[in-house]
């Protein structure tokens, strides 16, 4: 009798150890669309806004020089013919320089608006990752994916929660 109820409670222990081990090996996935999110955030909108007052501000210098080049090239043409060629050249050459200064300066706007960009969004990201780990911690995911991002082939939602409702409330909006 000792050996079968010994039996019996050591079935039952491997039993439990098993079910909670199974409980712990099964993944829960879930997905959140954060470029969604992002375009829902006021601070992003915000951002957005002083991103493009800036976008403005270098489009309008571009412009004018731009003009300038425009202006300097018909100067040329129409008295290129009467110029001594060196004089012409030297033209020529002014003409190409502020060409390439123009190039320049619309890299360099470039480039500098994606670094503001970077800059001013990087809080907003930092903010949503914790976001998302709360609600990965709270709900018991073991993973969540952004469905924008060019990793992901394939999701079933049969399988996969959406947790964008949960982070936008742990964000508060």
């Amino acid at each position: 009798m000792k050996h079968f109820l010994a039996c019996c409670f050591l079935s039952v222990l491997i039993a439990f150890g098993l079910n909670a081990q199974t409980e712990r090996t099964v993944p829960k996935f879930g997905n959140i669309d954060m470029a969604q999110l992002f375009r829902l955030m006021p601070e992003s909108k915000a951002i957005e806004n002083e991103l493009e007052q800036i976008k403005i501000a270098y489009d309008n210098e571009i412009q004018k020089m731009g003009e300038d080049y425009q202006i300097k090239v018909s100067d040329f043409v129409a008295v290129q013919q009467t110029l001594d060629p060196n004089i012409a050249e030297a033209r020529a050459q002014e003409i190409e320089q502020l060409q390439q200064r123009i190039q320049q300066f619309r890299e360099k706007a470039a480039q500098s608006l994606r670094e503001q960009r970077e800059a001013k969004t990087a809080p907003l990201i930092e903010r949503v990752s914790q976001a998302i780990q709360a609600v990965g911690e709270k709900y018991g995911y073991t993973y969540i994916f952004d469905l924008k991002q060019a990793g992901i082939m394939y999701f079933s939602p049969e399988q996969c929660d959406d947790v964008f409702p949960l982070v936008k409330a742990e964000l508060g909006f």
